[in-house]
């Protein structure tokens, strides 16, 4: 459904012109394949530091609970420190 959802307001933005007539943003041209790898701006790392760590804390909270919720329903036990080892 999501899919054309975006087929279909592409397509009314593209025959009302909607990007002179109300000012949206379209991104034009994307090219095919693949970037060629290359090394990250390492300037960058401080700042991402804190939100990967909250990342990290919300991906394992939220794996950890549903872990707990099937295993209540399929009545077995659930290692907090397995499950961290084995989503790292």
């Amino acid at each position: 459904m999501q899919f054309i959802v975006v087929i279909i307001a592409t397509v009314v933005s593209y025959l009302l012109d909607l990007k002179t007539l109300a000012g949206i943003k379209v991104i034009g041209h994307v090219p095919t394949g693949l970037p060629s790898p290359e090394l990250p701006d390492v300037s960058m790392m401080p700042g991402l530091i804190g939100d990967a760590f909250t990342i990290t804390i919300i991906g394992y909270v939220v794996t950890l609970s549903i872990a707990k919720i099937l295993a209540d329903k399929f009545n077995y036990n659930v290692d907090p420190n397995q499950e961290l080892i084995a989503i790292g």
